[in-house]
């Protein structure tokens, strides 16, 4: 065989092996992004869908919580340690857990619909599940939610919001709790719904939740009361012990894998 043909029969091979490069190349991009879509899907479920994800370390090992702000309604340092430390009581993350905070920009609206609140999320949210790190996303706002007396609300598996002029409203005034207490109260309250609390998630081992007021506890001592997050009742607000899961909320959380 002279050179031209071996030559001839070399130039297929080459552009074979630059095509297959090519390909493997554009497959692991495209492999990139459906990782990412997958990433962010993660988060559009359900709450209490996740709450196993949270309560053990079979699929994650460790939490981070991403905790973003509006102008004059940065969080309570005192209240993000206090849920800290109840989430170390609660979750099996020998991976560790912590919390990022950042502001971003207000909100123009004074009050803020639900749809409203997921789409400030959707366009700040920088932290998203992946490897063995699940992550948290908790808005802090700089006005009332538009439907009333909500303090704070867990609206997706990973995700929850608490309305900050809400928050002053009820807050470091006189017969008012101080921040750190009623802020303490709704981080923890929200955070519980997302860990599967009162029977979203975390299957009740007890007859304990009350059905009039959907995913809340009936024990008026218990986090899970359903006036903890909510104005509605000013008395309510002003007990001096912040409260505690009681035994019900958790013999639900142990079942379903927690600590």
């Amino acid at each position: 065989m002279n050179n031209t043909i071996v030559h001839a029969l070399k130039l297929p091979m080459l552009f074979l092996c630059l095509l297959s490069i090519g390909f493997m190349s554009c497959t692991k991009s495209i492999a990139a992004e459906d990782q990412n879509v997958i990433e962010k899907n993660y988060h559009l479920q359900r709450v209490g869908s996740s709450a196993r994800d949270f309560l053990t370390d079979e699929n994650f090992t460790s939490l981070r919580i991403e905790v973003q702000y509006m102008p004059g309604y940065e969080p309570d340092a005192k209240a993000l340690l206090n849920l800290k430390y109840f989430l170390y009581d609660h979750l099996h993350k020998p991976g560790g857990i912590s919390i990022v905070t950042k502001e971003i920009p207000s909100s123009a609206d004074s009050s803020l619909t639900m749809q409203e609140v997921i789409g400030i999320e959707k366009a700040n949210r920088t932290a998203f599940t992946k490897n063995k790190e699940l992550t948290v996303y908790i808005l802090y706002t700089n006005g009332y939610y538009i439907e009333g007396q909500m303090l704070g609300y867990a609206y997706l598996n990973t995700s929850a919001v608490l309305f900050g002029r809400n928050l002053d409203d009820n807050s470091n005034k006189f017969k008012k709790l101080n921040r750190s207490d009623l802020e303490t109260r709704v981080l923890q309250h929200e955070v519980c719904h997302l860990l599967g609390l009162v029977n979203v998630g975390s299957a009740l081992q007890s007859a304990h939740k009350d059905d009039d007021h959907g995913k809340h506890c009936i024990n008026k001592q218990c986090l899970m009361y359903f006036l903890t997050d909510t104005e509605e009742s000013p008395s309510f607000l002003l007990r001096k012990t912040n409260p505690k899961l009681d035994a019900a909320c958790l013999e639900d959380l142990k079942a379903n894998g927690g600590k």
